[in-house]
């Protein structure tokens, strides 16, 4: 089997399994685990290439499509249809993706497997994207803080602060 290349360079880790896939114009979107335990962003499963997934953060990728009216417009145009693939992991709990597109409106992602995968009809937008976890009850879920990041060192008490007497003054 030939080495594959993801578009940042990075060699294709073998043993690819998707965790969910959404097929759209051709090609197919998918949120993959590897066997070394990474995750990725793909907007073309068959073709290879893709974005590496940090904990809970989603990401993006756009891809050119060439068929449709859209398609014919741009081609006419002179530009070719540009769709933004957006995906990544979700937070236990979470039944619900809702994904803010360039416009302000709100779009329900793909959700199954721990993984979130939309498409959206619109060039990438250069902010980061937003997307709202929710549970079962509709209630937005915050997803956790990285194991190790600032925040969480923020919420974890150290040893000498667990046992230390703040109202005598002890430690």
């Amino acid at each position: 089997m030939p080495e594959a290349w993801f578009d940042d360079r990075v060699p294709r880790e073998p043993g690819w399994e998707p965790l969910l896939t959404l097929e759209y114009e051709g090609l197919t979107a998918a949120v993959c685990r590897t066997a070394a335990g990474s995750f990725w962003l793909t907007s073309d499963l068959d073709g290879g290439g893709g974005t590496g997934l940090e904990w809970f953060e989603p990401a993006l990728e756009e891809s050119e499509v060439g068929s449709g009216i859209l398609g014919a417009a741009r081609a006419l145009l002179g530009r070719a249809p540009v769709r933004t693939v957006l995906g990544g992991r979700v937070p236990n709990g979470a039944v619900r993706v809702e994904v803010q597109d360039a416009t302000g409106g709100r779009e329900d992602a793909l959700v199954g497997n721990g993984a979130a995968l939309a498409i959206l009809d619109e060039e990438a937008d250069p902010r980061e994207p937003i997307v709202t976890f929710r549970d079962r009850s509709g209630a937005p879920l915050r997803a956790p803080h990285p194991p190790g990041s600032l925040v969480e060192a923020c919420r974890t008490p150290t040893r000498r602060a667990r046992h230390a007497d703040i109202g005598s003054g002890r430690s």
